[in-house]
């Protein structure tokens, strides 16, 4: 029996699939030529200090052997990520210091390798992570045979050569194979994916032979012939080179993909097999399966473009039993280095803990992206045409046009027609309404036709309507319409450029476009990576299910395939050339130099940009516009933006409806881009810009600086309120109970209690007695009471009550802005406890429901409230000295019912801005664990408010034989279970526990999709807070497989 069929045999029996877990073991993978691209790791390289710290060490080497910085050759600011980067000079020391800087910055993590595998160059730095060569070494050998290839190459010795990887059948291999006999199959890394190595002329001509078979394949970016005998004028040199550099044996388990082989030692020979073998990635990958004897292997890609990781998949399967995954990549050349290294990271640690545990996590498919978990739908609303609503105009671009357009607008706007037939040196009106020449759907033709048509149309609105607009935003060529709204230019410049860019894209003839539907962007990417796609782009999205691909006619043809083969819809779109991807970056170029004489004026209304999803910046415009050509139009975004900022009423501009059901869906369907980070937009009808607030990715010197291996932020707010735990509870005012308060108090949290703060409250007296039960209750070794409080006409008067009772700390809700009262009530209860030994004492928390009002209070008092106060006298001088530097209040709590990460992140940008005011900010809602701590521990939150917890069975981190045994129950299977509305500790509820796939798979988030009796929970309950659930169950249950009575029975009466 193969190695793979013994593996595939042993698999079926294997003790995963039993319910037995075997500790995890890591094994690295290192990727060689052909993973490398500009920029590659530079978001970490300024966001991660290990990291760069790392590659400058490296680079100091590289300078001494080569006379030139690597580093400086990687991130030069005139590449980007699509363009050639062959110079072997470069890539080949490049490639070793991005991924051995990877491996330091995981062992500052506390994440090393069990074993480690390389493929082609990945095999040098895997014998370095094993413990063979050191580092130093490793790199100076490598710059020592980059600059042999070089003088080779120069001399004549050393013929210029090609590789090329294609995604075909083992009979399309066989099948090429002889018909180019001189080609070397020169790598295989699944059963569909075959890599060749040659001289030039061979690879041209395979290559127009994979095209005229309309096989996917892609030339790799090198310039010799890698593993094949036309490299072998190399050895000798390269033997001698190696043999002066010291080697030893391995410290970790080393698999050869040359040997397909476990080695003991290495020398210079197994260096230059490396160099001349076939790379047998898929066989070593069966042989490290078959080895794994009491070990469960997880593969770690650490290559930059991240394709082993798709290899893998592909070979292996995605995921192990209980979803634990096969393989996860650290880098993504279609990614953000810091996310995904973050994503990476987390699972990694979550697994380990999982395992640590004897349980099985599910952390879920490690690719998905931590930008935006919350896409629900936060509200109902519909394209009107209500003047009286805030009011953005939208144009549509290529696509919409049809003969007939404009029909009424010709004659109305004579002067404009007749200027625009001038310029173009044709009748407008001829094109728009008869096409008499079929040319309206020729790019050249189309886009000043459809500037036209927006452009007049948006005069006839203007006069038509009284409304004032201050939003705009134009759909790739409707941007340019949107501009002219905005006075950026008059209508004859705006249609001279949008002539000179039809006719440069119609130039471009390099592919096609498709639409894609039922995909969320980031699972389209996903599935370009796991099928090995790497030439097609993402051009548009459009929509959170509709999406646009570009790319080259064949690479299109072979992903339709791919597509109607699951669940999408593949649709051709019938222009020339694939729009908005890396293949319209040349003319760009020519774009660029015909815009640079042209002068912009300011724009006079917010202009949302295709680029960004942003407003457009007057003095980044012209760049954005360049930018445009090959960038992905992002109008789910755009209209998101619009959304978060008050956007109520969206009117089309051009033919036809488009943008309406595009717009229209997307209100439907998510929720508003919400505000945090800085955005300059310029003010209307002024010169002056001010500053909006739009929530992006996190900050660089945000999360990805604070970014740690444990969630520090939790100890420092539980240390700073003298807490046993960063989790704080809440009781609403018809729960009063002071058990619940003493209990939760006694486990170390802080716990609010709602009060009545009627009139009748206040009269009875019955107010004063809640508060001095609960003020009698705040001093605790660990915990904390505090009253929840609404803004209210009464504010005086009960703040002066809780000044009065010294509780530990108030919860405001209901305002949205610093009152009188609030910052009274903050200057003297911030005074009282300045000296206090109680940590916890006269602690302000304003919570609130938008995210758009975190600014108000994340800031110093406000001074001119602070003078009035003084002048009124109601503080004296030393308190009003005091008070010029404390922040508003000390902590802020966001509902985040929504679970909407993008808030979290633009609101821990405030903290990059304001480090002196150290506001804790914590999030509030249902909880349901893993998934709320990873949400809220990645975006750096302090803390959690909860008055309920979900523990989701397939989710949680429960011990393996509890998971089972409520996995297998009935689906009638009812337990008695806490009060999941206030995790009251008397009270009983139902609590519906089910094994249906469906209802468990979509169990992920656990909010608002099901009713509270078929949500698939274990329980609502806090005896401590979610993580001591686990532990408390696993004492219970020890190596025992629970009956569901017993399990019953152990969480009504054991906590």
């Amino acid at each position: 029996m193969n190695v793979r069929t013994d593996a595939l045999a042993r698999d079926t029996a294997s003790p995963l699939n039993q319910g037995m877990v075997y500790p995890l073991h890591r094994v690295f993978m290192f990727g060689g030529q052909g993973c490398h691209y500009y920029q590659m790791a530079s978001h970490l390289f300024l966001t991660h200090s290990t990291f760069r710290e790392a590659m400058l060490r490296l680079d100091l080497i590289g300078q001494r052997i080569l006379g030139k910085s690597v580093i400086a050759e990687i991130y030069r600011k005139d590449k980007s990520r699509s363009d050639d980067f062959s110079s072997i000079t470069f890539t080949h020391p490049s490639i070793v210091m991005v991924q051995l800087a990877l491996v330091s910055t995981l062992a500052a993590e506390g994440i090393t390798a069990d074993s480690v595998i390389g493929t082609s160059l990945g095999e040098f730095i895997a014998a370095c992570v094993a413990g063979a060569i050191s580092d130093t070494d490793l790199l100076a050998a490598i710059c020592d045979q980059a600059l042999l290839i070089e003088q080779f190459a120069g001399q004549g010795k050393l013929p210029k050569g090609g590789m090329l990887s294609a995604l075909i059948t083992p009979d399309e291999r066989d099948a090429l194979l002889a018909e180019f006999p001189e080609v070397a199959v020169a790598g295989v890394h699944h059963s569909r994916h075959v890599t060749f190595s040659g001289d030039t002329w061979v690879i041209d001509a395979l290559e127009k032979s994979c095209q005229q078979r309309a096989f996917l394949y892609q030339r790799i970016a090198v310039d010799y012939a890698f593993h094949s005998p036309a490299i072998r004028p190399l050895k000798a040199a390269s033997l001698a080179s190696i043999k002066k550099y010291t080697t030893g044996a391995f410290t970790l388990p080393f698999y050869s993909c040359a040997t397909v082989a476990r080695c003991r030692v290495i020398d210079a020979e197994h260096f230059w097999g490396i160099v001349e073998s076939p790379i047998n990635f898929a066989d070593t990958i069966d042989l490290i399966e078959a080895s794994a004897t009491g070990a469960t292997p997880v593969y770690v890609d650490l290559s930059p473009s991240g394709s082993l990781h798709g290899f893998v998949k592909q070979h292996l399967g995605a995921f192990r039993a209980k979803q634990v995954p096969v393989s996860l990549t650290l880098m993504s050349l279609m990614s953000n280095d810091t996310t995904q290294y973050q994503a990476g990271v987390l699972t990694l640690k979550r697994l380990a803990k999982a395992y640590s545990e004897s349980a099985i996590a599910q952390p879920g498919p490690q690719d998905t992206t931590l930008v935006n978990h919350s896409m629900e739908k936060t509200r109902t609303s519909v394209v009107g045409n209500n003047p009286a609503k805030n009011t953005a105009l939208v144009f549509p671009g290529q696509a919409s046009q049809r003969v007939g357009m404009g029909r009424e607008l010709f004659e109305r706007f004579r002067r404009q027609t007749e200027i625009a037939s001038d310029i173009l040196g044709y009748s407008i009106e001829q094109l728009c309404l008869e096409d008499p020449q079929k040319q309206l759907n020729k790019t050249q033709y189309t886009q000043p036709a459809l500037y036209t048509v927006c452009a007049l149309q948006y005069l006839a609105y203007r006069e038509d309507n009284e409304v004032v607009i201050e939003f705009l935003a134009g759909h790739s060529l409707g941007e340019y319409a949107a501009l002219f709204a905005a006075d950026v230019f008059d209508f004859e410049t705006g249609l001279r450029i949008v002539k000179h860019r039809g006719e440069l894209m119609s130039s471009a003839n390099a592919g096609s476009m498709a639409v894609i539907l039922n995909y969320k962007a980031q699972d389209l990417q996903q599935l370009l990576n796991d099928n090995g796609i790497t030439s097609i782009d993402i051009a548009n999205i459009n929509s959170p299910d509709q999406l646009v691909i570009a790319g080259p006619h064949q690479a299109l043809e072979a992903f339709e395939g791919i597509i109607n083969s699951l669940a999408g819809t593949y649709i051709p779109i019938p222009v020339g050339a694939p729009f908005h991807s890396r293949y319209m970056q040349p003319i760009a170029q020519d774009f660029e130099r015909f815009l640079e004489p042209f002068t912009f004026r300011p724009m006079n209304k917010t202009v949302i940009s295709n680029v960004t999803g942003l407003p457009h910046q007057n003095e980044t415009l012209k760049s954005q516009l360049v930018k445009q050509l090959y960038s992905p139009v992002q109008w789910l975004d755009s209209v998101r933006y619009l959304m978060g900022v008050a956007v109520d009423e969206y009117v089309e501009i051009g033919p036809g409806d488009v943008l309406t059901k595009l717009t229209t869906k997307i209100r439907n369907k998510c929720s508003p881009l919400v505000l945090g980070e800085k955005v300059i937009r310029q003010v209307p009808g002024s010169t002056e810009s001010v500053e909006s607030k739009v929530a992006r990715q996190p900050a660089k010197d945000g999360l990805g600086k604070a970014f740690k291996s444990r969630w520090s932020r939790g100890d420092e707010f539980s240390s700073y309120f003298g807490l046993a735990y960063p989790h704080v509870l809440t009781l609403s005012e018809d729960n009063l109970d002071y058990s619940f308060i003493e209990r939760a108090q006694a486990c170390g949290h802080l716990a609010f209690q709602a009060v009545p703060w009627t009139a009748e409250a206040i009269d009875s007296g019955s107010l004063d007695s809640i508060l001095w039960r609960l003020g009698a209750k705040r001093s605790n070794d660990s915990g904390c009471v505090g009253v929840a409080i609404t803004h209210s006409e009464n504010d005086k008067v009960l703040f002066s009550k809780v000044l009065a009772h010294q509780l530990n700390a108030v919860a405001l809700t209901g305002v949205y802005g610093m009152t009188t009262e609030l910052v009274y009530y903050r200057v003297i209860s911030a005074y009282q406890g300045r000296f206090s030994s109680t940590p916890q004492k006269n602690k302000l928390f304003i919570r609130v429901d938008d995210p758009r009002c975190v600014q108000g209070f994340y800031q110093k008092l406000p001074q001119g409230v602070l003078e009035r106060l003084h002048l009124q006298g109601r503080i004296d001088a030393a308190q009003f000295e005091f008070a010029k530097n404390i922040a508003a209040c000390d902590a802020i709590i966001l509902n985040n019912e929504e679970h909407d990460l993008e808030a979290l992140m633009g609101i821990n940008r405030l903290r990059v801005e304001h480090p002196e005011l150290d506001i804790k900010i914590g999030i509030e809602g249902a909880l349901s664990a893993p998934n709320d701590f990873t949400q809220g521990t990645l975006s750096q939150i302090d803390f959690f408010v909860s008055s309920e917890l979900n523990v989701l069975i397939g989710e949680s981190f429960l011990p393996g034989l509890i998971r089972q045994t409520l996995f297998s129950a009935s689906d009638a299977f009812i337990v008695d279970l806490p009060d999941p509305k206030t995790i009251h500790f008397g009270g009983r509820a139902k609590t519906y526990i089910t094994n249906d796939p469906a209802i468990r798979q979509r169990g992920g988030n656990a909010h608002g999709w099901l009713s509270d009796d078929q949500r698939p929970t274990l329980c609502r309950l806090l005896p401590s807070n979610y993580l001591a659930i686990s532990e408390w169950l696993k004492v219970q249950f020890v190596n025992k497989q629970p009956s569901l009575a017993e399990l019953s029975s152990a969480l009504l009466n054991g906590v």
